[in-house]
């Protein structure tokens, strides 16, 4: 319960974080004006406009700026850093406007300065209380990760007990899996399907790159980061970034995706436009809904089991296509090119994806978004995570109605290789502009298409 407390609200977190951001930004710009004693005196219309083109450039260049994102056991410094950069970004940026704009007034040299010392100063006080009482919670326990670390004899141990010292990053090491990693690998393996994990640290020479490479592939069946200490010689094994947590470096091989400020944007991103198709599809739901009722007796909706984010189940919504019975005698089947179970008016409705409509209020709800990975049911996840390399790693991110794999023709009956292929491209090179791409694309030439149904 409570190592789960946080991880359940970051993305509120997050958004506060932002949003205390900006408003310490409008306080500093107060408190400089306050010392200089120029508050008392009619402020010019020159430093309203300073006011709005700093927290506009705020609000975009913070999130830019990655510290957002979480850094849990990383070097506080280092935060710092680009704290001092993001805010020098943002009045560097301030100068240049008013150097190329034709002001009207003057924008006081002493109080510009003192503003960019408040506001650096303001946002460094508190990402440093920030970070004592998060240390204190996790020292007590809450917001934990759960790590197990693999390796080599001699080189586990150092790793187990620097996690452990530090109570204050809230790693807890579940298991330690010493010896060859090609003869652990088995009991790994079977941890990991029985126990909740969210991160492997591996430990092995790096004359082992060969199975390095081999055994991190084979973890990305399972929703885990997964971190590599390597020896000291070994800053630029795989051209990975490099992370110094827990006081040891380590490389990422693999990090959760689309993370922080940005899974905060995306979430904005879903509601609004969940909202606004709903707003503007409502009248052909209503005939959708009308067809399915008349064209054979059942319910309008379908609601189906599938695996969402974190392979946690969600309950998919669709337009019901096929007779209520239409898997009573053999169960969950893979569709069939060629194959027709649907009554007639669902397979007009699948042929245009209409049937999957429904499914803005999943994104509404938060259990889906517009666009990312296409959900899947349990027991398909269960057999395509052992045949197809990287499958699960699709679950990092929230399934979506759309994605780049279905408008690039892989859905239905394809090559499952391909499909995770393109998911896994996707979830790479996400960006708010990737995603409008892929909407409009999907609205042009995604609705109909041959492999749909």
């Amino acid at each position: 319960m409570k190592e789960g407390f946080l991880r359940e609200h970051s993305r509120s977190v997050i958004a506060f974080t932002w949003l205390v951001d900006l408003l310490a930004v409008i306080v500093a710009f107060f408190a400089s004006g306050l010392v200089l004693g120029l508050v008392s005196r009619n402020v010019s219309s020159m430093h309203w406009e300073a006011l709005s083109v700093g927290v506009l450039l705020a609000a975009a260049y913070f999130p830019a700026s990655a510290f957002y994102r979480t850094r849990r056991g990383e070097s506080l410094l280092l935060e710092l850093r680009l704290v001092f950069f993001a805010v020098s970004a943002v009045f560097v940026s301030m100068a240049l406007v008013n150097a190329l704009s034709e002001g009207n007034g003057h924008f006081d040299r002493n109080w510009f300065l003192l503003w960019w010392f408040f506001s650096f100063s303001a946002l460094c006080f508190y990402r440093i209380a920030g970070r004592a009482l998060l240390r204190s919670l996790r020292s007590s326990g809450f917001n934990r990760r759960f790590v197990i670390v693999v390796g080599e004899p001699g080189m586990v141990d150092p790793v187990k007990l620097s996690l452990e010292e530090a109570q204050w990053a809230g790693f807890e090491v579940l298991r330690v899996f010493e010896g060859k990693v090609q003869d652990v690998w088995p009991d790994v393996q079977a941890f990991l399907d029985r126990n909740h994990v969210d991160q492997v640290w591996l430990t092995v020479p790096l004359r082992s790159e060969y199975h390095l490479r081999k055994y991190a592939e084979r973890l990305g069946r399972y929703v885990v980061d997964v971190r590599y200490v390597p020896d000291t010689a070994g800053m630029v094994l795989l051209g990975r970034s490099v992370s110094f947590i827990a006081g040891m470096p380590v490389l990422n091989l693999s990090e959760a995706p689309i993370d922080g400020f940005n899974r905060f944007l995306k979430e904005v991103e879903d509601r609004v436009l969940a909202l606004l198709f709903l707003l503007i599809l409502a009248p052909l739901m209503i005939i959708i809904a009308v067809g399915v009722k008349v064209s054979s007796p059942g319910p309008i909706l379908y609601r189906q089991e599938r695996l969402g984010v974190g392979s946690t189940p969600i309950r998919m919504f669709k337009f019901r296509s096929m007779p209520v019975d239409a898997e009573s005698s053999s169960g969950p089947v893979w569709n069939k090119k060629g194959e027709v179970r649907a009554t007639p008016f669902g397979h007009f409705l699948r042929s245009t994806s209409l049937d999957e409509l429904p499914q803005l209020f999943n994104v509404l709800f938060g259990d889906m978004s517009i666009v990312g990975p296409r959900p899947e049911r349990p027991v398909f996840v269960k057999q395509f995570k052992e045949e197809i390399p990287g499958y699960m790693q699709k679950h990092r991110v929230k399934a979506g109605i759309t994605g780049w794999a279905q408008i690039n023709g892989w859905r239905g009956d394809t090559d499952l290789n391909k499909r995770i292929e393109h998911d896994l491209y996707y979830i790479q090179h996400w960006s708010l502009l990737f995603d409008f791409k892929i909407i409009l694309l999907t609205i042009t030439r995604g609705l109909i298409h041959k492999n749909a149904g």
